[in-house]
């Protein structure tokens, strides 16, 4: 299922599956896509026998939704999409992905330890995600000027777990340089 997103600014844009890997049988892809890639907290149908022992994970507030799709598919669990549009969400300045964005980022973060522990079957898919959004984090820091923050950032990533292919390497050593360009400090 997919959300149809309206900004303040008027931009409108779609958000959630679509095309290829709508379906599969387990939380593997879920996880690799990262939050909020498959499905959106908006627009979640499930079994009640599949609802995990004490729902949604208290630990999280935030990101939660995000766990209990992977609590509830699991392991082994089947889950799909469904084609078309099927909740609205309007985009606002005081939305909790606006107002909060460290919050939820340490919090996400936070979610892939408990993940880690929980699912160590999914290592690898957990390291991929992982990745990505520290990548994401970064480049944010870089758009907003804070290049001192992204240099860390970027640093840290290639020095992960599972950092990544050489063409991911590539890509986080392209925004290093662009930083040290951009403040004159170094790499």
């Amino acid at each position: 299922m997919r959300v149809f997103f309206t900004s303040l600014d008027g931009s409108e844009h779609v958000r959630g599956s679509g095309g290829a890997g709508r379906s599969g049988v387990g939380a593997g892809k879920i996880i690799e896509g990262g939050v909020g890639s498959f499905f959106m907290g908006t627009s979640l149908m499930w079994r009640a026998s599949a609802t995990p022992p004490g729902g949604f994970d208290t630990r999280i507030p935030i990101s939660s939704d995000w766990k209990f799709i992977i609590d509830v598919v699991g392991l082994d669990g089947v889950w799909g999409a469904v084609d078309g549009v099927y909740a609205l969400y309007r985009i606002h300045p005081q939305n909790i992905s606006s107002t909060k964005r460290d919050s939820i980022i340490m919090e996400t973060l936070r979610t892939f330890v408990y993940l880690r522990q929980q699912y160590p079957a999914f290592r690898s898919e957990l390291n991929l995600a992982r990745r990505e959004i520290f990548y994401n984090v970064a480049k944010v820091y870089y758009r907003n000027n804070c290049f001192g923050r992204a240099r860390r950032v970027f640093r840290a990533l290639l020095g992960t777990e599972g950092s990544g292919s050489w063409g991911q390497k590539a890509r986080v050593l392209k925004y290093l340089f662009k930083c040290r360009r951009r403040s004159g400090g170094a790499i």
